[in-house]
């Protein structure tokens, strides 16, 4: 299946995503990205398309003032947190559908679990790896119920593993893999590892085991 891409306006301004799948299959999944990265990294190892084999319809979002997303203020994120969940409200209910799954490294993590947070009924579960905004967002972590699948990689210079285990230990249904020889974008540098512990996550969710 070939990616696609595509621009919505949301709030007034534009964002720009790449999606590809089957909107036949398990849902939709909907993948955020960190700081120094933009929804074309998850097209290195062919991830987006992977997933898509899974049995989902897959979404990469450019959050916005990232890539070819327009900025907008009221969805900076180092101010308001809150902020982001709402544009990611704003993108799931635009497209509509099934949710299965938000995924996010880094800054990306902070984007889902503010997502999932502020809209709870949004997601059927959700992906962090490396996530940054553990002090911003302690104080309503134990408030997530859906399932959360925690990625850290082993070496991970920027956010250490013992951060990983912080949110594990929060989060009320959070399941902690710390990846060997891995670094901050643990799902780049082991991206086998990454898709095969996803599909087992997933599958949990579905109930269909996948490819």
């Amino acid at each position: 299946m070939p990616v696609e891409t595509k621009i919505i306006n949301l709030l007034g301004k534009k964002v720009f995503y790449r999606y590809t799948g089957d909107p036949g299959g398990n849902g939709k999944v909907l993948l955020t990205h960190g700081m120094r990265f933009t929804s074309e990294d998850w097209l290195r190892h062919d991830l987006l398309e992977r997933i898509a084999k899974l049995g989902f319809e897959v979404y990469a979002i450019d959050y916005p003032g990232f890539g070819k997303s327009e900025t907008n203020e009221s969805a900076v994120i180092s101010s308001s947190p809150s902020g982001a969940g709402n544009l990611i409200e704003e993108f799931t209910r635009s497209i509509g559908g099934n949710w299965t799954c938000i995924v996010g490294p880094s800054m990306g993590g902070l984007i889902a679990l503010s997502a999932v947070i502020s809209h709870p009924d949004r997601f059927r579960s959700a992906v962090v790896i490396g996530s940054a905004g553990f002090d911003a967002l302690k104080p309503r972590l134990t408030n997530i119920r859906i399932p959360v699948l925690i990625f850290w990689g082993e070496n991970d210079p920027v956010i250490d593993p013992a951060v990983g285990r912080k949110f594990q230990e929060i989060i009320p249904n959070s399941t902690l893999h710390i990846l060997k020889s891995a670094g901050h974008a643990a799902y780049l540098d082991s991206p086998d590892e990454f898709l095969d512990l996803l599909n087992d996550f997933l599958s949990g969710i579905t109930g269909k085991r996948n490819i």
